[in-house]
């Protein structure tokens, strides 16, 4: 899951495949030119010797270039050539590696490094591409290119796969070679079913790649940490919207399994009912320093008097070594959630946790469901 969230759907991303180009492959980062001179590290782990020399789709890390791109390999003996570009070749284990030049990431140090390893069938490549800088704590001129930093993954496929078209003995080709957690992998074969994907922007759902290669978002509640007592109760009407959910008495969590809601950990409060466990709403509460804060090193506590973020206005994470864990989750104004009460039961609520995936649920049966009618809700368990 993503840690910044909407209460939307965010599409997935494809990216369009270019068209040949003469010269290096360029990439903009920001208002200024990233020029990459491609460092390649491919490897073939096969009994004869690996040759690159062919036509190749290449995916670099997304925030350095976005599209797909065709370029040419030549390989002679452990010598490569690439778009003018030089590199470096093991033939018996298929590992090489070529340098980028004018790489912007870094203004004391103009160049990155790409590594990578081919499949056994020598059509594919997996790798990471780095760029390097001064340690953490020397701000010296002297040892400013002394670190390397990951910069991200990056792939290729021998043509065509990759050129977005499925071939004869593709299983799909979307020219995206398996990034942004995709369901066509590198290679132009499906992702196993059930494999995780590219998130739609809410933790409240799977995502999860399908039998036919497409990422699929289902509403599905997750197994969460149960307490021995719970309460919702919610008010419709517009001149006294609220809702409430206490979580108490509840199974052991340490401050750690909370995350860093001060810092990334963004949260969710997601809304099942029926027995297709259908999600009805869900609020989402963002992470950050000014909402959160620290409580007695057993959790945290999220306060927002304006309630801007789905109408919740305040949150509490206490945690336990025993079975005394608590979550609180309060809200009001219009902007909470706008439940189609009355609710068909199971009704089943959980807080999640976007980092981590961790979640603190309760679920409630018909006879639990004290109060269930148009513009109130309160349920009771046990």
């Amino acid at each position: 899951m993503d840690n910044y969230w909407s209460r939307r759907s965010l599409p997935a991303q494809r990216w369009p495949v270019s068209q040949r180009g003469s010269g290096r492959l360029l990439a903009t980062r920001g208002a200024s030119g990233l020029a990459l001179a491609l460092v390649l590290a491919l490897g073939g782990v096969s009994k004869a010797d690996v040759d690159l020399t062919g036509d190749w789709y290449l995916a670099l890390p997304s925030q350095v270039q976005p599209n797909v791109s065709l370029h040419s390999i030549v390989q002679s003996g452990t010598s490569l050539q690439m778009d003018g570009l030089s590199g470096v070749i093991d033939p018996s284990t298929g590992r090489f590696s070529f340098q980028l030049v004018s790489c912007t990431f870094n203004s004391l140090c103009p160049f990155c490094l790409a590594r990578a390893q081919a499949s056994p069938d020598g059509n594919t490549f997996a790798g990471e591409l780095y760029t390097y800088g001064p340690p953490p704590d020397c701000h010296s001129p002297t040892c400013a290119c002394s670190v390397s930093f990951l910069v991200g993954p990056w792939y290729g496929s021998r043509s065509p796969c990759g050129d977005g078209v499925v071939d004869p003995g593709e299983a799909c080709d979307n020219a995206n070679l398996g990034r942004n957690a995709d369901c066509c992998m590198l290679g132009c074969s499906l992702a196993p079913v059930g494999q995780a994907c590219a998130s739609d922007g809410t933790p409240c759902t799977n995502d999860v790649c399908d039998a036919a290669g497409t990422c699929t978002h289902p509403s599905a509640p997750r197994t969460c940490r149960m307490a021995e007592k719970s309460l919702l109760l919610v008010k419709g009407d517009t001149a006294r919207h609220k809702l409430v959910w206490k979580w108490v008495k509840g199974a052991p969590t340490s401050q750690a399994e909370f995350g860093v809601p001060t810092g990334t950990t963004g949260y969710a409060l997601c809304i099942f009912a029926a027995t297709a466990s259908t999600l009805v709403d869900e609020a989402v509460i963002p992470a950050g320093p000014t909402t959160w804060r620290t409580s007695r090193a057993k959790g945290y506590t999220y306060k927002d008097p304006a309630a801007t973020a789905d109408g919740i206005d305040k949150v509490v994470l206490r945690g336990s070594t025993e079975n005394k864990s608590k979550v609180k989750v309060h809200g009001k104004q219009a902007g909470l959630p706008d439940l189609p009460l009355p609710l068909t039961a199971p009704v089943i609520v959980q807080l999640v946790n976007g980092d981590n995936g961790l979640c603190w649920g309760a679920s409630y049966t018909a006879a639990q469901l004290l109060e269930n009618r148009t513009g109130r809700l309160k349920a009771k368990a046990p």
